[in-house]
């Protein structure tokens, strides 16, 4: 009994401390790709809180933030005055709080193109907005279809990210089904970890030197440089492409920015 009256209770404190400090009902978004959705739909300004990781579009900065992507304070967000929670399928505990307490929250996933395509569909339609969602996605489509450099040999690419930069610690590969993987195939690259089991593997400076990869896409966030992969004694240096652009590791909206990018790696051609 107590697991439920507790929260409802913080649920009641926080709607009197609301009346300050948001007086609107608006969006907590904890996913900075379901953000930048909401604000190509149109429906920027009913967001109330984000993710400190949130960084595009540029407005979205001035947002109160609720915590990082998983760590979101419970409490805050019930602060954020929420009419509709944003949520992943990795925010299981904080899925099972938000139903007890009886707050309206929408899970969404873009793991994939095929995802990110569900997903604006969806909120459009949650945001009253499915007309915007329907010309969103027919433009994505349109950009998508660019045509791959595929030579007679592609080249074999290995993406990775999550990495302690400028340390090589905790270095983590982009797999099959993912939506890089999907980026890759698409610009006309082989994903050299295409037969591997898991979406996003572990790579220790051993498997590292067994890909033997043409091209390293390095996404890192921050204080990434090529010469950190200089420990790694590769048999054939790899061409190394270090990137910090936020849509990489923001899949959604903007994925077409991705795939264009991911053709200049792969193919030294905008074009």
């Amino acid at each position: 009994m107590w697991k439920i009256i507790f929260p409802l209770f913080l649920f009641s404190v926080s709607c009197s401390e609301n009346k300050t400090s948001f007086k609107k009902k608006g969006i907590v978004s904890l996913s900075p790709s379901l953000t930048e959705i909401v604000f190509a739909l149109g429906k920027g300004d009913s967001v109330n809180c984000v993710t400190t990781y949130d960084n595009f579009p540029e407005d979205v900065k001035k947002i109160p933030k609720v915590g990082g992507f998983l760590d979101a304070n419970i409490e805050r967000i019930l602060q954020c005055n929420p009419k509709l929670v944003l949520i992943t399928e990795m925010h299981l505990d904080l899925k099972k709080k938000l139903k007890e307490i009886g707050i309206p929250y929408l899970e969404l996933r873009t793991r994939s193109v095929s995802e990110i395509r569900q997903s604006i569909v969806k909120l459009s339609e949650k945001l009253v907005v499915s007309d915007k969602g329907h010309a969103i996605i027919k433009e994505m489509d349109r950009q998508l279809k660019i045509k791959s450099c595929m030579d007679n040999i592609r080249k074999k690419v290995l993406v990775t990210l999550g990495r302690s930069a400028p340390t090589l610690k905790n270095v983590v590969g982009a797999g099959r089904g993912t939506y890089l993987d999907e980026l890759i195939v698409m610009a006309g690259g082989k994903n050299v970890l295409e037969g591997k089991v898991f979406s996003y593997p572990s790579l220790g400076a051993e498997s590292l030197v067994a890909l033997a990869p043409d091209i390293i896409i390095d996404i890192v966030p921050s204080g990434g440089h090529k010469k950190d992969w200089d420990s790694i004694p590769f048999l054939k240096t790899p061409r190394i492409f270090i990137v910090n652009d936020s849509h990489m590791y923001s899949p959604g909206v903007r994925i077409v920015e991705s795939l264009k990018l991911m053709r200049k790696i792969i193919c030294g051609s905008d074009n």
